[in-house]
């Protein structure tokens, strides 16, 4: 594994995330998504519960959305080994949130997609880190 495939595969993580969460930036845009989610939720019967959101809910959606969405452009923009360390860390840390809400309070199992996504990406990139030399 070489540095060049390392760096390809943050920006790969990086435009994944600005694409996932551009919408969730943006108030009128994040709460048509979350509807769709859970029409999705509900046309596919997908077991336990999609929370509704009150608009507290949505402000934090909004900022973290923000947050995430210009992570990922310092990653596409200024890729290195530290900053796919890091994102790797956070993927790993958001799977382990993402698991233990999906365990202890029975939400929607729409959210498995987002928790396999930040595993393959954090365990890839943790890898990547490792087997590459500075």
């Amino acid at each position: 594994m070489n540095q060049i495939t390392f760096i390809k595969l943050i920006k790969t993580s990086a435009w994944y995330d600005l694409f996932v969460t551009w919408v969730l930036t943006i108030p009128i845009t994040s709460i048509f998504l979350i509807d769709f989610l859970n029409i999705i939720h509900s046309d596919f019967w997908l077991a336990h519960s999609f929370w509704s959101f009150d608009p507290i809910h949505m402000i934090f959606v909004n900022m973290l959305g923000a947050v995430s969405f210009f992570w990922a452009i310092l990653r596409i923009k200024h890729a290195s080994r530290l900053l796919g360390y890091y994102d790797a860390v956070i993927r790993l840390v958001l799977a382990g949130i993402i698991l233990f809400y999906l365990c202890y309070y029975n939400i929607s199992l729409l959210l498995l997609s987002f928790f396999f996504t930040e595993i393959i990406f954090g365990f890839l990139q943790i890898t990547f880190f490792y087997k590459t030399k500075k």
